[in-house]
C-alpha cells in the first residue's frame, strides 16, 4: 500500500515536490525527492538502495522543468544530461496529481523512472476536495 505518514497536514509543510524511482543496471534502485517546502530553501534527497538494503546518498544533478500534465501539473526531474527527461507516458493525470514513466540520465545510466509531482494547494483547494469521493479514471 502506498500511503504517506506524518506530524501534521502535508499542506503545512510543502508546496509541492516531485519523486522519481529508476531501477539501474545492476538492479540497484534510485530514489530522487525534489521537495519544495512552505517555509526555507528546496531540498533534494537522493538515494541509491542496493539490494540488500544498503543506501548512499548522492548528489542529484540539474532538475529540469518538463511539459506540464494535462491538468497543468507542473513536473520536473534531474537528468546528467542538459535537458529535460522525455516522458514517455503519462499514467495517471488528476487535478493536484501526476504519475508518468521518463527517460532520463542518471549516475551515468540511461534509466526509465516512475515520477511523481503533486501541488499541494491545489489537493486542499475546495473544488479538489469536492471531487475527492469519486474516483479519477487512470489509464494502463
Amino acid at each position: 500500500m502506498d500511503a504517506n505518514e506524518g506530524d501534521e497536514p502535508v499542506e503545512e509543510g510543502f508546496k509541492d515536490w516531485d519523486w522519481a524511482r529508476c531501477e539501474m543496471a545492476n538492479g540497484d534502485t534510485t530514489v530522487v525527492y525534489d521537495v519544495r517546502p512552505q517555509i526555507g530553501p528546496n531540498r533534494i534527497i537522493a538515494q541509491r538502495f542496493t539490494r540488500s538494503g544498503n543506501h548512499t546518498p548522492f548528489t542529484a544533478p540539474k532538475r529540469h522543468t518538463m511539459p506540464a500534465s494535462g491538468w497543468r501539473i507542473a513536473r520536473g526531474m534531474c537528468n546528467d544530461v542538459n535537458e529535460p527527461p522525455t516522458i514517455v507516458s503519462t499514467l495517471e493525470d488528476t487535478p493536484f496529481y501526476a504519475r508518468s514513466l521518463l527517460r532520463t540520465t542518471l549516475l551515468g545510466e540511461e534509466v526509465t523512472a516512475m515520477h511523481e509531482s503533486l501541488d499541494i494547494p491545489r489537493l486542499v483547494s475546495l473544488p479538489v476536495r469536492l471531487m475527492l469521493p469519486w474516483r479519477m479514471p487512470r489509464r494502463a
